[in-house]
């Protein structure tokens, strides 16, 4: 069982997990408190990317934050977190914003496509 109630740094310089990523592995609980912090190592990741960071035979939410201030995305991008107290992963997803322009764009297309 792990309880993080401090920080803890999870470093991203790829895609691999163990080799060019952290992963922290934990035999039973994971109880997710205080800060995890992402940092990126030389690595631009990319729409798509996910990263298992931790893995647990299960999770337990304990008031835990992000620290993404050495892991800044490309204009348009945004961490989703939102997996990280049910498998451990962290994914980059376009911000929503660019989304909506994006959806927003297509409707335009398809509406052009009609005429």
């Amino acid at each position: 069982n792990l309880v993080n109630r401090g920080a803890i740094e999870f470093e991203i310089a790829g895609l691999l997990a163990g080799t060019e990523h952290d992963v922290l592995n934990v035999t039973s609980t994971a109880t997710l408190g205080g800060t995890l912090a992402v940092i990126l190592d030389g690595y631009t990741p990319q729409f798509g990317d996910s990263f298992g960071i931790i893995n647990a035979g299960s999770f337990i939410d304990d008031g835990y934050s992000f620290d993404f201030t050495q892991a800044a995305l490309s204009s348009g991008l945004a961490w989703d977190t939102s997996d990280l107290a049910s498998t451990g992963t962290l994914s980059v997803i376009p911000e929503p914003g660019s989304l909506a322009l994006l959806g927003l764009g297509g409707l335009a297309l398809l509406r052009r496509r009609r005429w």
